[in-house]
């Protein structure tokens, strides 16, 4: 277990951006998914960290991570959950569309936490 979470941080620590920001998401996911504050709760934060204020849509993405973190905090993590994967799937289109392995990265996410 120890040898893949280091190997996950290991794959974020060497991602691109674009790919490091799908990785939270999965992350973030896989911690609603299991009811896990804790974990859903990190990685929204980083997710928050990543975000430069100075553009309307990062104020905007902003607002919804917090909404995410406060559902996250009061046990709804269905609701989250539901927000989280939407912003995931529009971020993986992005991206260039579904390269194929992020039900891998999603797997290798939740086998690390």
């Amino acid at each position: 277990m120890a040898e893949l979470r280091r190997y996950v941080e290991q794959e974020v620590l060497g991602a691109s951006p674009q790919k490091a920001v799908l990785l939270l998401y999965e992350r973030a996911i896989c911690g609603c998914l299991r009811r896990d504050e804790r974990l859903a709760s990190a990685a929204l934060a980083q997710l928050i960290d990543a975000l430069d204020l100075r553009y309307e849509v990062a104020q905007g993405l902003f607002r919804l991570y917090d909404w995410c973190l406060r559902l996250v905090k009061r046990g709804q993590f269905e609701a989250a959950r539901e927000i989280l994967q939407e912003l995931r799937d529009a971020w993986r289109r992005a991206m260039g569309g579904d390269d194929g392995d992020h039900a891998l990265v999603g797997q290798r996410a939740a086998a690390a936490s």
